[in-house]
Protein backbone atom coordinates (compact mmCIF):
# COMPACT_ATOMS: atom_id res chain seq x y z
CA UNK A 1 0.00 0.00 0.00
CA UNK A 2 3.05 2.35 -0.73
CA UNK A 3 2.13 5.98 -1.76
CA UNK A 4 2.80 9.13 -2.48
CA UNK A 5 5.22 10.98 0.39
CA UNK A 6 2.46 14.11 0.47
CA UNK A 7 -0.44 12.00 0.15
CA UNK A 8 -2.71 12.38 3.24
CA UNK A 9 -2.67 9.62 5.54
CA UNK A 10 -6.49 9.18 5.30
CA UNK A 11 -6.69 7.98 2.16
CA UNK A 12 -6.49 3.89 2.99
CA UNK A 13 -9.91 4.91 4.85
CA UNK A 14 -11.45 6.73 1.77
CA UNK A 15 -10.79 3.46 -0.07
CA UNK A 16 -11.99 1.03 2.02
CA UNK A 17 -15.38 3.84 2.46
CA UNK A 18 -15.82 3.08 -1.70
CA UNK A 19 -14.97 -0.63 -1.30
CA UNK A 20 -17.10 -1.46 1.93
CA UNK A 21 -19.62 1.41 2.46
CA UNK A 22 -21.60 -1.04 4.30
CA UNK A 23 -19.34 -2.31 6.72
CA UNK A 24 -19.13 -1.61 10.59
CA UNK A 25 -16.18 1.09 10.44
CA UNK A 26 -16.26 2.31 14.58
CA UNK A 27 -17.69 1.27 17.98
CA UNK A 28 -18.31 4.68 19.70
CA UNK A 29 -20.29 5.64 22.65
CA UNK A 30 -22.14 1.65 22.73
CA UNK A 31 -22.90 2.31 18.44
CA UNK A 32 -21.74 0.63 15.55
CA UNK A 33 -21.34 3.55 12.23
CA UNK A 34 -20.36 1.94 8.70
CA UNK A 35 -17.78 3.21 6.85
CA UNK A 36 -20.45 5.03 4.88
CA UNK A 37 -21.87 7.17 7.85
CA UNK A 38 -18.30 7.76 8.96
CA UNK A 39 -18.24 9.41 5.67
CA UNK A 40 -20.84 11.42 5.76
CA UNK A 41 -19.70 12.99 8.89
CA UNK A 42 -16.53 13.73 7.36
CA UNK A 43 -17.94 15.12 4.37
CA UNK A 44 -19.55 17.75 6.27
CA UNK A 45 -16.66 18.76 8.63
CA UNK A 46 -14.82 18.77 5.35
CA UNK A 47 -16.91 21.35 3.86
CA UNK A 48 -16.60 23.58 7.19
CA UNK A 49 -12.86 23.79 6.62
CA UNK A 50 -13.07 24.49 2.59
CA UNK A 51 -14.82 27.40 3.87
CA UNK A 52 -12.10 28.53 5.87
CA UNK A 53 -9.46 29.72 3.06
CA UNK A 54 -6.86 27.76 4.91
CA UNK A 55 -3.15 28.01 3.27
CA UNK A 56 0.21 26.45 3.34
CA UNK A 57 1.93 28.86 5.32
CA UNK A 58 -0.03 28.26 8.30
CA UNK A 59 -1.08 24.31 8.21
CA UNK A 60 -2.25 23.56 11.62
CA UNK A 61 -5.92 23.02 12.67
CA UNK A 62 -6.65 22.30 16.33
CA UNK A 63 -9.17 19.50 17.50
CA UNK A 64 -10.30 19.34 21.09
CA UNK A 65 -11.66 16.07 20.92
CA UNK A 66 -13.54 13.62 22.70
CA UNK A 67 -13.56 9.73 22.30
CA UNK A 68 -17.23 10.30 19.84
CA UNK A 69 -17.79 9.71 16.12
CA UNK A 70 -17.69 13.59 15.79
CA UNK A 71 -13.74 13.66 16.90
CA UNK A 72 -12.92 11.07 14.70
CA UNK A 73 -14.65 12.43 11.67
CA UNK A 74 -12.93 15.55 12.25
CA UNK A 75 -9.10 14.42 12.28
CA UNK A 76 -10.04 12.30 9.33
CA UNK A 77 -11.61 15.57 7.27
CA UNK A 78 -8.20 17.71 8.38
CA UNK A 79 -6.30 15.45 7.22
CA UNK A 80 -7.99 15.03 3.61
CA UNK A 81 -7.72 18.73 3.70
CA UNK A 82 -4.21 18.51 3.46
CA UNK A 83 -3.94 19.96 6.88
CA UNK A 84 -2.38 18.54 9.60
CA UNK A 85 -4.63 18.11 13.29
CA UNK A 86 -3.31 19.27 16.30
CA UNK A 87 -5.07 17.46 19.29
CA UNK A 88 -5.87 19.58 22.30
CA UNK A 89 -6.85 17.39 24.90
CA UNK A 90 -9.81 18.68 27.50
CA UNK A 91 -7.43 16.39 30.12
CA UNK A 92 -5.05 18.92 30.15
CA UNK A 93 -4.58 21.86 32.08
CA UNK A 94 -5.99 25.24 29.98
CA UNK A 95 -2.78 26.67 30.48
CA UNK A 96 -1.19 23.86 28.19
CA UNK A 97 -3.75 23.98 25.61
CA UNK A 98 -3.09 27.78 25.15
CA UNK A 99 0.44 27.44 24.84
CA UNK A 100 0.32 24.66 22.19
CA UNK A 101 -2.66 26.80 20.37
CA UNK A 102 -0.35 30.02 20.68
CA UNK A 103 2.83 27.81 19.61
CA UNK A 104 1.43 25.89 16.71
CA UNK A 105 -0.54 29.39 15.53
CA UNK A 106 -3.23 27.59 15.40
CA UNK A 107 -6.27 30.34 14.13
CA UNK A 108 -9.09 27.42 13.63
CA UNK A 109 -10.13 25.17 16.14
CA UNK A 110 -12.58 21.69 16.13
CA UNK A 111 -14.38 20.89 19.12
CA UNK A 112 -16.71 18.77 20.14
CA UNK A 113 -18.96 18.99 23.80
CA UNK A 114 -17.82 21.74 26.06
CA UNK A 115 -15.10 24.49 25.33
CA UNK A 116 -12.85 26.09 28.15
CA UNK A 117 -14.42 29.67 28.22
CA UNK A 118 -10.63 30.66 28.79
CA UNK A 119 -9.87 28.92 25.41
CA UNK A 120 -12.05 31.13 23.27
CA UNK A 121 -9.72 34.14 22.26
CA UNK A 122 -11.30 35.88 19.92
CA UNK A 123 -8.99 35.53 17.07
CA UNK A 124 -9.42 31.95 16.90
CA UNK A 125 -12.40 30.43 14.88
CA UNK A 126 -14.14 27.89 16.81
CA UNK A 127 -16.70 25.13 15.35
CA UNK A 128 -18.80 22.54 17.36
CA UNK A 129 -18.81 19.42 15.86
CA UNK A 130 -22.12 18.44 17.38
CA UNK A 131 -23.98 21.53 15.45
CA UNK A 132 -23.42 20.07 11.76
CA UNK A 133 -26.27 18.96 10.06
CA UNK A 134 -25.67 15.82 7.91
CA UNK A 135 -28.93 15.88 5.66
CA UNK A 136 -27.68 12.75 3.23
CA UNK A 137 -25.67 10.68 1.70
CA UNK A 138 -21.88 12.48 0.37
CA UNK A 139 -20.80 12.01 -2.88
CA UNK A 140 -19.07 9.35 -4.25
CA UNK A 141 -16.54 11.62 -4.65
CA UNK A 142 -13.05 11.46 -2.39
CA UNK A 143 -11.98 15.31 -0.71
CA UNK A 144 -9.62 16.96 -2.43
CA UNK A 145 -6.81 18.27 -0.93
CA UNK A 146 -7.34 22.16 -0.38
CA UNK A 147 -3.57 22.76 0.71
CA UNK A 148 -0.33 21.04 -0.08
CA UNK A 149 1.90 20.47 2.91
CA UNK A 150 4.36 17.94 4.28
CA UNK A 151 2.88 17.62 7.43
CA UNK A 152 0.55 14.92 8.72
CA UNK A 153 0.15 15.68 12.71
CA UNK A 154 1.45 18.02 15.63
CA UNK A 155 1.91 16.96 18.59
CA UNK A 156 3.36 18.20 21.81
CA UNK A 157 5.68 16.34 24.52
CA UNK A 158 6.81 17.96 27.67
CA UNK A 159 10.03 17.15 27.67
CA UNK A 160 12.93 17.49 30.46
CA UNK A 161 11.14 21.30 31.15
CA UNK A 162 7.72 20.95 31.13
CA UNK A 163 7.26 23.21 28.45
CA UNK A 164 5.34 21.79 25.49
CA UNK A 165 7.73 21.37 22.76
CA UNK A 166 6.15 20.61 19.09
CA UNK A 167 6.51 17.64 17.43
CA UNK A 168 6.11 17.92 13.24
CA UNK A 169 5.12 14.25 12.19
CA UNK A 170 5.51 14.35 8.10
CA UNK A 171 3.16 12.18 5.98
CA UNK A 172 6.27 10.87 4.71
CA UNK A 173 7.22 9.66 8.33
CA UNK A 174 3.35 8.10 8.63
CA UNK A 175 3.15 6.61 5.47
CA UNK A 176 6.85 4.24 6.50
CA UNK A 177 5.00 3.50 9.46
CA UNK A 178 1.74 2.22 8.08
CA UNK A 179 3.21 0.67 5.08
CA UNK A 180 5.10 -1.22 8.03
CA UNK A 181 2.25 -2.78 8.94
CA UNK A 182 -0.21 -3.11 6.10
CA UNK A 183 3.21 -4.34 3.53
CA UNK A 184 3.84 -7.04 6.33
CA UNK A 185 2.92 -10.78 5.53
CA UNK A 186 3.40 -11.58 9.12
CA UNK A 187 0.38 -9.91 10.24
CA UNK A 188 -2.04 -10.04 7.26
CA UNK A 189 -4.88 -8.26 8.95
CA UNK A 190 -8.13 -7.93 6.63
CA UNK A 191 -11.37 -6.25 6.90
CA UNK A 192 -12.83 -9.39 9.19
CA UNK A 193 -10.14 -8.29 11.92
CA UNK A 194 -11.52 -6.11 15.07
CA UNK A 195 -9.28 -3.38 16.49
CA UNK A 196 -8.88 -1.79 19.93
CA UNK A 197 -8.46 1.96 20.26
CA UNK A 198 -7.75 2.81 24.01
CA UNK A 199 -5.19 6.05 23.72
CA UNK A 200 -6.52 9.34 23.44
CA UNK A 201 -5.58 11.42 19.72
CA UNK A 202 -2.73 13.00 22.01
CA UNK A 203 -0.80 10.35 22.31
CA UNK A 204 0.63 9.57 19.22
CA UNK A 205 -0.43 5.36 19.33
CA UNK A 206 -3.52 6.08 18.38
CA UNK A 207 -2.03 6.72 14.58
CA UNK A 208 -1.39 2.82 14.59
CA UNK A 209 -4.61 1.89 16.17
CA UNK A 210 -7.51 4.13 14.26
CA UNK A 211 -5.76 4.75 10.63
CA UNK A 212 -4.72 0.83 10.13
CA UNK A 213 -7.94 -0.68 10.48
CA UNK A 214 -9.49 1.90 8.58
CA UNK A 215 -6.78 1.74 5.80
CA UNK A 216 -8.17 -2.40 5.61
CA UNK A 217 -11.75 -2.04 6.11
CA UNK A 218 -11.63 -3.18 9.67
CA UNK A 219 -13.54 -1.85 12.60
CA UNK A 220 -11.94 0.05 15.29
CA UNK A 221 -13.56 0.02 18.49
CA UNK A 222 -12.85 2.78 20.66
CA UNK A 223 -12.73 2.42 24.67
CA UNK A 224 -15.13 4.60 26.11
CA UNK A 225 -14.52 7.58 28.79
CA UNK A 226 -17.13 6.59 31.49
CA UNK A 227 -16.27 3.71 33.84
CA UNK A 228 -13.21 2.18 35.05
CA UNK A 229 -10.49 2.32 31.99
CA UNK A 230 -9.06 -0.84 32.51
CA UNK A 231 -12.37 -2.74 33.15
CA UNK A 232 -13.52 -1.04 29.95
CA UNK A 233 -10.62 -2.12 27.90
CA UNK A 234 -11.53 -5.89 28.88
CA UNK A 235 -15.33 -5.70 28.43
CA UNK A 236 -14.07 -4.57 24.83
CA UNK A 237 -11.78 -6.77 24.45
CA UNK A 238 -13.51 -9.96 25.92
CA UNK A 239 -17.52 -9.08 24.16
CA UNK A 240 -16.63 -7.56 21.16
CA UNK A 241 -13.61 -10.98 20.44
CA UNK A 242 -11.22 -8.19 19.90
CA UNK A 243 -8.29 -9.36 17.10
CA UNK A 244 -5.85 -6.85 17.49
CA UNK A 245 -4.74 -4.78 20.16
CA UNK A 246 -2.41 -2.04 21.22
CA UNK A 247 -2.16 -1.77 25.05
CA UNK A 248 0.13 0.15 27.30
CA UNK A 249 2.00 -2.36 29.04
CA UNK A 250 0.70 -0.86 32.27
CA UNK A 251 -2.51 -2.20 31.91
CA UNK A 252 -1.68 -5.26 32.43
CA UNK A 253 -0.82 -4.71 36.22
CA UNK A 254 -4.38 -3.51 36.59
CA UNK A 255 -5.67 -6.54 34.87
CA UNK A 256 -3.43 -8.84 36.85
CA UNK A 257 -6.07 -10.02 38.94
CA UNK A 258 -8.38 -10.99 36.36
CA UNK A 259 -5.94 -13.62 34.59
CA UNK A 260 -6.99 -16.64 35.80
CA UNK A 261 -10.42 -16.12 35.16
CA UNK A 262 -10.90 -14.78 31.61
CA UNK A 263 -9.62 -16.00 28.57
CA UNK A 264 -9.57 -14.03 25.01
CA UNK A 265 -9.18 -17.11 22.07
CA UNK A 266 -10.68 -14.45 19.62
CA UNK A 267 -7.12 -12.27 19.90
CA UNK A 268 -4.77 -12.56 17.53
CA UNK A 269 -2.22 -9.82 18.02
CA UNK A 270 -1.18 -7.98 20.85
CA UNK A 271 1.19 -5.11 20.59
CA UNK A 272 2.61 -3.88 24.03
CA UNK A 273 3.89 -0.39 24.53
CA UNK A 274 4.41 2.82 26.16
CA UNK A 275 5.65 1.47 29.16
CA UNK A 276 8.65 -1.14 30.59
CA UNK A 277 7.33 -4.46 30.12
CA UNK A 278 7.47 -6.75 32.66
CA UNK A 279 8.45 -10.41 31.57
CA UNK A 280 6.26 -12.02 34.34
CA UNK A 281 3.26 -10.25 33.70
CA UNK A 282 3.71 -11.26 29.95
CA UNK A 283 3.95 -15.01 31.01
CA UNK A 284 0.66 -14.33 32.77
CA UNK A 285 -1.33 -12.37 30.18
CA UNK A 286 0.10 -14.96 27.20
CA UNK A 287 -2.46 -17.44 29.14
CA UNK A 288 -5.34 -15.13 28.67
CA UNK A 289 -4.48 -14.63 25.63
CA UNK A 290 -3.54 -18.26 24.46
CA UNK A 291 -3.78 -17.84 20.71
CA UNK A 292 -2.23 -13.74 19.97
CA UNK A 293 1.37 -13.30 19.39
CA UNK A 294 2.25 -10.93 21.58
CA UNK A 295 4.61 -8.29 20.73
CA UNK A 296 7.12 -5.18 22.69
CA UNK A 297 7.02 -1.89 21.11
CA UNK A 298 9.13 1.01 21.93
CA UNK A 299 9.58 4.56 19.88
CA UNK A 300 9.86 8.15 20.57
CA UNK A 301 7.44 10.50 19.48
CA UNK A 302 10.14 12.46 17.34
CA UNK A 303 10.50 8.59 16.07
CA UNK A 304 6.90 8.51 14.49
CA UNK A 305 5.21 6.18 17.23
CA UNK A 306 7.13 3.37 17.16
CA UNK A 307 10.78 2.23 15.78
CA UNK A 308 11.51 -1.34 17.56
CA UNK A 309 9.75 -4.05 17.72
CA UNK A 310 10.64 -7.37 20.52
CA UNK A 311 8.78 -10.43 19.40
CA UNK A 312 7.90 -12.10 22.49
CA UNK A 313 8.63 -15.85 23.42
CA UNK A 314 8.29 -17.32 27.43
CA UNK A 315 11.71 -18.98 26.99
CA UNK A 316 14.05 -17.00 24.79
CA UNK A 317 12.38 -13.56 26.27
CA UNK A 318 13.13 -14.82 29.91
CA UNK A 319 17.18 -15.14 28.90
CA UNK A 320 16.94 -11.75 27.32
CA UNK A 321 15.27 -9.78 30.34
CA UNK A 322 17.26 -7.58 32.48
CA UNK A 323 15.88 -6.81 36.23
CA UNK A 324 12.95 -8.81 34.65
CA UNK A 325 12.18 -6.02 31.88
CA UNK A 326 11.49 -7.56 28.48
CA UNK A 327 13.50 -6.21 25.62
CA UNK A 328 12.54 -3.16 23.13
CA UNK A 329 14.19 -5.73 20.53
CA UNK A 330 14.99 -4.74 17.05
CA UNK A 331 14.85 -1.60 14.61
CA UNK A 332 11.36 -1.73 12.11
CA UNK A 333 12.09 -2.34 8.22
CA UNK A 334 14.17 0.56 7.16
CA UNK A 335 15.34 2.34 10.20
CA UNK A 336 18.81 2.22 12.06
CA UNK A 337 20.43 2.58 15.42
CA UNK A 338 23.78 4.11 17.09
CA UNK A 339 24.12 3.66 20.80
CA UNK A 340 27.26 6.78 21.54
CA UNK A 341 29.22 8.24 24.10
CA UNK A 342 29.17 11.91 25.42
CA UNK A 343 31.55 12.53 22.61
CA UNK A 344 29.48 11.41 20.16
CA UNK A 345 31.94 8.01 19.20
CA UNK A 346 29.70 4.62 19.19
CA UNK A 347 30.01 2.38 21.96
CA UNK A 348 31.45 -0.76 21.97
CA UNK A 349 29.39 -3.80 22.68
CA UNK A 350 28.02 -4.10 25.58
CA UNK A 351 28.62 -0.57 26.82
CA UNK A 352 25.93 1.70 27.80
CA UNK A 353 25.37 4.66 25.82
CA UNK A 354 22.57 6.97 24.26
CA UNK A 355 20.47 5.61 21.57
CA UNK A 356 20.39 7.40 18.45
CA UNK A 357 17.87 6.63 15.40
CA UNK A 358 18.10 6.78 12.06
CA UNK A 359 15.34 6.78 8.80
CA UNK A 360 12.54 7.67 7.24
CA UNK A 361 10.42 8.13 10.48
CA UNK A 362 12.46 10.54 11.94
CA UNK A 363 10.98 13.69 12.00
CA UNK A 364 13.29 16.65 10.92
CA UNK A 365 13.34 19.07 13.68
CA UNK A 366 10.95 20.59 16.52
CA UNK A 367 8.76 22.86 15.97
CA UNK A 368 10.29 26.19 14.84
CA UNK A 369 13.45 24.50 15.53
CA UNK A 370 13.57 24.35 19.15
CA UNK A 371 16.42 22.40 20.55
CA UNK A 372 18.12 22.01 17.14
CA UNK A 373 21.09 19.77 18.62
CA UNK A 374 18.76 16.87 19.11
CA UNK A 375 18.80 16.22 15.09
CA UNK A 376 22.00 15.51 13.13
CA UNK A 377 19.93 16.61 10.02
CA UNK A 378 22.25 15.47 7.71
CA UNK A 379 21.91 11.55 8.37
CA UNK A 380 18.45 12.01 9.95
CA UNK A 381 19.66 10.72 13.30
CA UNK A 382 17.56 11.68 16.83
Amino acid sequence: MSTNNNTSIARGFCKSFLKFPKRKAFFANDRFYSYEELMVNVWYIYQEIEKRGLNSHNPYIGLYFQSDIQSYAALLAISLSGAAYVPLNPKFPNERNQKIIDKAGIRFVLYSGELSVSLQKSKIQYFDLQTIETTGLPPKIIPKSIISQPIAYLLFTSGTTGEPKGVPVSKKNVHHLLDYFLENSKYAWDEEDRFLQVYELSFDVSVFSFFVPLSIGACCYVLPQKGIRYLNILKLLRDYEITVASMASTTLHFLERYMDEVRLPALKNCLLTADALHHALAVKWSKVAQNAVLENFYGPTEATVWCTSYPWKEVQAATETVNGVVAIGKPLKGLGFLLIDEDLEVVEEGEAGELCISGPQVVSSYLNNEKPEAFFTKEKVL
